[in-house]
């Protein structure tokens, strides 16, 4: 495996590939493993302690030998975030171990959850096509779930519900395209010319494009300890992806199917 300085890993940097070493030396970049190394890694990329707020569920249904859930909550800025919770229909209400699904970038940003999973309506034409390129035609996320797993499947920042306006990306999308576009890929497009300018703005901020994604995805503690999770199905995927102890059901509900702990 190449080291982290190995010319390939560098071949963007061209003759400025020596900013690297220098950054390494001064930054202390790739330290050898200690007990404060997973701190230091959210340090360094501004993991922002972000609180999930007003979850709800949005609609449930079934499909073949899955159940599935949509639900969605606040973060404090932009849009809710959707995700999807799916179950295998056998397993009723038990206990099952829990994964979180992060779906990939590929350079489609009008989808997010939906490139590895169905809900309701089935995919789209063009996640149908992303997925005959990159997962051999599978929801992957769905045959997880068919063998025996609780999976939780978010939209993260950019993507799916959490994907900006179109009229907010400065460049917008280029009149002199070789073919009509879809609505999907005329945005992807504009999308991509504006995934710099985002990144930007996190770092100015002091944060960064992957800290504020894991602000709201990484399962550990101390973020997760603090997402109100909905009962039975995320609970379940929340406490088996490793929480603690802090992220089980308190004994004491709150109104409807929400709960609630501190």
């Amino acid at each position: 495996m190449p080291g982290p300085l190995d010319s390939s890993r560098l071949r963007h940097l061209g003759d400025f590939s020596g900013l690297a070493e220098i950054a390494m030396a001064q930054r202390q970049l790739f330290p050898p493993p200690a007990p404060d190394l997973r701190d230091r890694a959210r340090d360094a990329l501004g993991v922002l302690a972000l609180t999930a707020a007003h979850v709800r569920t949005e609609r449930t249904w079934t499909a073949g030998e899955l159940s599935g859930e949509e639900v969605s909550w606040e973060v404090g800025f932009g849009p809710r975030t959707h995700a999807y919770v799916l179950r295998p229909r056998r397993a009723a209400d038990g206990v099952l171990p829990g994964v979180v699904a992060l779906h990939c970038h590929a350079g489609m940003k009008w989808a997010g959850k939906e490139k590895i999973a169905d809900g309701p309506e089935g995919p789209s034409p063009e996640v149908a096509r992303l997925r005959a390129t990159l997962y051999d035609g599978r929801a992957w996320a769905a045959e997880l779930a068919l063998r025996g797993f609780t999976v939780l499947v978010p939209d993260v920042l950019g993507w799916g519900s959490r994907r900006f306006p179109a009229a907010d990306m400065p460049d917008g999308v280029p009149d002199d395209l070789d073919a009509p576009l879809s609505e999907a890929d005329r945005y992807d497009v504009a999308a991509a010319r504006h995934e710099h300018v985002l990144a930007k703005y996190c770092t100015v901020l002091g944060t960064s494009y992957a800290g504020v994604v894991a602000g709201r995805t990484s399962p550990r503690r101390p973020t997760c300890a603090r997402v109100p999770t909905w009962v039975p199905s995320a609970a379940r995927a929340c406490r088996a992806a490793g929480c603690g102890p802090r992220c089980s059901e308190p004994s004491t509900p709150t109104s409807g199917r929400w709960r609630w702990w501190p």
